[in-house]
Formats: structure tokens, C-alpha cells, sequence
């Protein structure tokens, strides 16, 4: 259904008209920071060869590689490196060859493949120049938004905090909320893969999940999502998950598992943790995979922490150790009351995995 008004809304006249004249501005606009770039390095090369090497070296071409760079897609990138090292040829036979001008070209020629490397990463993402950063950095802030849990009735507190590998601004560990008024719904979901090399497909997943939360009850969506990833027929690519609804009315709520590490709820009466352990297995596997459902009720004083592996992970250690360390460090908590827990649970546990890592409380005081 949105395909098809998709297509017939691109189809109107106006409409056309109007994506027409934006690819052409964008055009026009690249085709004359080209000129101007070609006019900087022509200016460069004839400073160089007829004025003095000394105060404006051959690698000064340097200047317009870089700022090319930024604004330009590949293919007028690479015209303009072909310029750029005509000019650099010229000025070096004007001059004559000399180590110092040697080595001004190999500077000029170590940076054009750099740059080039860099704008053909970037092309094949679909990004471009700095318009690319911007739009990675709306990608990211829309991550956060998404992650943000909705505001909880009187009675119930929550927390967030996450550590990604590398202090990069995009990993493979994400959280999706929904929900309304009387009921709460998150996903903690751990994308294969560590810091940038993950950080695409997350952002691709986060928006579908997003979508799902809203239009499938709490036993269809990890189903749903598994059928998501496998269409995506990722390369060794897989997802973790673990899928709660809470009624914040009664604090009863249910849990399932798509291969994550165990969902831990804390019992305030007896202050013991329990895991919940049955999964399925991880989304993008198996076709029609299953994922039991567990239930509990949150009570007064009970907690309920979600966490990613790369907090409990060590290596040449058992998972097990791992989540008896992390409940170790959420057990103290308890004095304050889980305020500010999260972060404080991060700081505690020992970063060996270098993966991205996500802790989740909810709690009712």
C-alpha cells in the first residue's frame, strides 16, 4: 500500500518537476565547485612554476584535494585528482626534480589516496562529503531519540546507559521503545558485529523494530523481526534481543528472548535476583524460529535489568561468571534505591570484550 502511493505520489507533474529541478540544482551546484576547485589548483601550479617554489611549494595542490573532498561526489572527485596531478606533473618538469620537490609530490600523492580512499568508502554507504557526516549524525540522534523510554506513571523509574566500543557515536546495541499510558514495551537489541562495522545495520534494524513495536502485539514481534532480518540476507550478520511489556498498572509483565543473554528481575522481599533463561535463537538464523514467553509480576522494590553481552562477556571465562559478577554490582544498588544505577554497573564491570555494551533498569521504588 505505501509503495503504491509512494509511486503515484513521485509520479505527479508537479512533483516530478520539483525532484527534477533539485538533482539539477544539485548538479549545477557540484559542477561549479568543481570549476572553482580546478581554478584554485591552476592558480596553485602557476604560483609554483612561475613564482617562487619556496613560498608556494608543489604541495599546496594539497589544498584543493582535500576541500574536494568534502563537497564532492567520487567520479568529479576523481576528475579533479586527474587535474590536480597533470598540474603537479607540469610544475615538477617546469622546476626541474630536486628531493624537496619529490618529496612535495609524494605528499600530494599519499593524500589523493587517501582522499580518494575515503570519498569511495563513502560512496559505496551511499554518503557524501560532509552532507554524509550530517546525515550519519541525524541517523545517530534518531537512534537516541528512539531509545528514549517514554515517560512512566507515578511509582515506576527507569535508567539507560550504554558504552560503545571505540567511544564511537554508532554501535550494534540499541534499545526501541513503545508503549502507552498503562503498559511500557522495550527491545535491547545487540547487532553482530562491533562499533562502525555494526553501526549500519543497527540503524537499519532500529527503524524497522521501531515500526513493528507499534503494529504487532508483544508474541509477534520477535517472530516478526526474525523474518525482517533474514529479508535482509545479511552476510554473517545476525541480531540478539530481549523483548519485555510491562502493565504498569499491576507490574505484571512478559518477557521472551531471541538468543540474548537472560532478562535478571530483582525481588525486593527476599532480595535475591532470578533469570529468566529460555530463548529462541538469535533473529536473521532460522525460518519460523519460536520464542517462549515468561511472565512475572513486579511487585514494590522489585527491578528489572536488561544488558547486552559485552557487559558480562570475558574471555576464557563462562558467561555464568560474567552475569554472577553484573547481579553482584546491581545488588548494591539497591541502598539508592537503583538511582543512577546503570552507569555506575558500567564503571564496575570490567571492559575485556571491547564491545559495545548496554545496561537497562526499570524499577518500582
Amino acid at each position: 500500500m505505501a509503495t503504491g502511493v509512494g509511486s503515484r505520489w513521485r509520479a505527479l507533474p508537479g512533483v516530478a518537476r520539483l525532484r527534477t529541478s533539485f538533482v539539477r540544482r544539485g548538479m549545477t551546484a557540484e559542477r561549479g565547485t568543481f570549476v572553482a576547485l580546478v581554478a584554485f589548483a591552476v592558480a596553485v601550479w602557476a604560483g609554483t612554476a612561475l613564482g617562487s617554489p619556496a613560498a608556494l611549494p608543489i604541495a599546496a595542490q594539497t589544498v584543493p584535494v582535500v576541500l574536494g573532498n568534502l563537497v564532492l561526489g567520487l567520479r568529479t572527485l576523481q576528475r579533479l585528482l586527474i587535474v590536480v596531478g597533470a598540474l603537479v606533473l607540469a610544475a615538477l618538469l617546469e622546476q626541474g626534480i630536486n628531493e624537496t620537490r619529490l618529496g612535495s609530490v609524494l605528499v600530494v600523492v599519499l593524500t589523493g589516496a587517501v582522499v580518494y580512499r575515503t570519498a569511495y568508502v563513502r560512496e559505496r554507504r551511499g554518503l557524501r562529503g560532509i552532507s554524509g557526516d550530517a546525515l550519519l549524525a541525524d541517523l545517530r540522534d534518531r537512534l537516541s531519540f528512539q531509545a528514549a523510554l517514554p515517560p512512566l506513571p507515578d511509582g515506576w523509574e527507569s535508567d539507560v546507559a550504554t558504552r560503545l566500543a571505540g567511544g564511537l557515536g554508532f554501535g550494534g546495541d540499541f534499545l526501541v521503545t513503545g508503549g502507552t499510558d498503562e503498559r511500557v514495551e522495550l527491545a535491547l537489541v545487540d547487532v553482530s558485529g562491533k562499533g562502525l562495522a555494526a553501526a549500519t545495520r543497527a540503524l537499519q534494524l532500529s527503524g524497522a523494530l521501531g515500526g513493528l513495536m507499534s503494529s504487532v502485539d508483544h508474541s509477534g514481534f520477535l517472530p516478526a523481526a526474525n523474518r525482517y532480518v533474514l529479508r535482509q540476507r545479511w552476510v554473517d550478520g545476525f541480531a540478539t534481543a530481549v523483548h519485555v511489556t510491562i502493565d504498569t498498572t499491576s507490574g505484571a509483565y512478559v518477557v521472551d528472548s531471541a538468543g540474548h543473554p537472560p532478562a535478571a528481575v530483582f525481588v525486593g522481599d527476599t532480595g535475591t535476583w532470578t533469570l529468566h533463561e529460555e530463548t529462541g535463537p538469535a533473529l536473521g538464523l532460522i525460518e519460523e524460529a519460536t520464542y517462549p514467553r515468561q511472565r512475572g509480576t513486579l511487585r514494590r522494590g522489585d527491578a528489572l535489568l536488561l544488558y547486552t553481552d559485552g557487559v558480562v562477556e570475558v574471555a576464557g571465562q563462562d558467561l555464568e561468571r560474567g552475569i554472577d559478577r553484573l547481579l553482584g554490582e546491581a545488588t548494591r544498588l539497591v541502598v539508592d534505591q537503583f538511582e543512577g544505577g546503570c552507569a555506575r554497573v558500567l564503571a564496575a564491570m570490567p571492559d575485556a570484550s571491547g564491545d559495545d555494551r548496554a545496561v537497562v533498569l526499570l524499577w518500582r521504588p
